[in-house]
């Protein structure tokens, strides 16, 4: 159980920093004015591994709920002193499909860092730098672009709200819940939880060092 409380930890961590790179973009914005088409391309190069998987996740959770689609852009544009780094069309439909639109940038990209955890990165460790680099940038970018739109995190807290009350209601009606589920984490061993912890530490580390880099640098200039 206490693997689960961290691992929702470090969850929530990556998006408290996603939210403050995002912020502290948006004042880099506000300090170089007349360079924004170039921060904007700078970041969209940047984070575009992340947000191919990001649209590519709302268009196939439409496709599979049957709700219409159009065409997907990956190129960033600028709204405001925020950046858009894409868009996927998704006609409207109903509160439930809607929410899992919403919310599936977040599971696709949870379900590929896990597994990459697990099957890719220890591979990787034993080969050389070049591809390490470069799998852990991609970490990086898919664990902050699982949080970038507004109306995909309103989508997630209402699908966390939910699961909370579903949850809370079932410790209240049945009291063995509890240990049913720890009967059911147990089916992994320790290890999993250990990797995925220990890896969740890459995207977490790479977000305190840029926040620290970009907060020195809007400083300097400010």
């Amino acid at each position: 159980m206490i693997y689960g409380v961290v691992l929702i930890g470090e969850l929530l961590l990556l998006y408290l920093f996603s939210q403050l790179l995002s912020k502290s973009i948006s004042l880099l914005f506000q300090i170089f004015r007349f360079h924004q088409i170039l921060i904007v391309f700078i970041m969209g190069i940047i984070f575009l591994p992340g947000t191919l998987i990001h649209e590519l996740a709302h268009w196939f959770m439409a496709k599979l709920l049957f709700v219409p689609t159009g065409k997907i852009s990956l190129l960033p544009k600028l709204q405001g002193n925020t950046i858009r780094m894409g868009t996927a069309e998704v006609g409207k439909s109903d509160i439930v499909r809607q929410l899992l639109i919403g919310v599936a940038p977040f599971i696709l990209g949870i379900t590929i860092l896990f597994l990459s955890f697990y099957f890719l990165l220890p591979k990787l460790s034993s080969l050389n730098y070049v591809l390490l680099d470069l799998f852990i940038y991609l970490l990086f970018t898919i664990s902050n672009s699982m949080f970038s739109s507004k109306r995909d995190l309103e989508g997630i807290a209402f699908f966390l709200f939910i699961l909370i009350i579903c949850f809370s209601l079932l410790i209240i009606f049945d009291k063995e819940i509890i240990v049913q589920l720890q009967t059911l984490l147990s089916l992994l061993p320790a290890r999993y939880w250990q990797t995925a912890i220990y890896y969740l530490l890459i995207p977490l580390t790479l977000d305190i060092i840029i926040l620290i880099v970009l907060r020195l640098f809007i400083q300097l200039f400010k």
